[in-house]
């Protein structure tokens, strides 16, 4: 004849094997934690889709390790989320800071130019302002290798700084805020 155990008995059994279970993934995260492994995921919002196709293109042709990405709609915004798995957290940041840093002097520049030129110098035709636009860029290419590089530099910084920081950002707010000085006295 069988007797079935009591449930004290097997719930101690149940909580020896939890025991055993959470010491196992315990040790498993100690071990991983000392080999440095952690996951950074980075989220950068917009809903610009120049930006949205930028960012893509370059992190399809990344040959970075250890990354996966994906692009999301929510709500307010279309989000690329950047996974990263490895060991080295502070490369994939200056990694994520580049790309960013480039998309605003490759592609956006000229637009934050144009409208600052358009709040500034309001009173004055299209014309005249492509002409000051124009002027701009001739300006620039003075010394771009030197303007380039301050430019670059300060820009990177800035994501960097912020991204060590922060998981998520808001792309336009963020160059508003943040990058709008290195337009404003360049």
């Amino acid at each position: 004849m069988f007797l079935s155990p009591s449930p004290k008995k097997i719930l101690s059994h149940f909580s020896k094997k939890i025991h055993i279970i959470m010491y196992k993934f315990q040790s498993l995260v100690d071990t991983n934690l000392g080999r440095s492994l952690s996951m950074k995921t980075i989220c950068i919002k917009t809903n610009n889709s120049i930006v949205l196709d930028y960012l893509l293109n370059e992190l399809r042709m990344s040959n970075i390790q250890s990354i996966c990405f994906t692009q999301k709609q929510f709500k307010h915004y279309n989000n690329i989320i950047i996974h990263y798995n490895g060991q080295n957290e502070d490369d994939f940041i200056h990694f994520v800071a580049d790309i960013l840093s480039y998309l605003i002097i490759d592609e956006l520049e000229e637009d934050f130019l144009s409208n600052i030129i358009q709040q500034n110098y309001c009173y004055f035709d299209l014309c005249d302002r492509k002409k000051i636009l124009n002027y701009c860029f001739d300006l620039f290419s003075e010394d771009y290798t030197n303007y380039f590089d301050k430019k670059f530099s300060y820009i990177n910084n800035e994501f960097y700084l912020y991204l060590k920081e922060h998981k998520s950002i808001v792309l336009t707010g963020f160059i508003n805020f943040r990058l709008k000085k290195i337009f404003l006295y360049s």
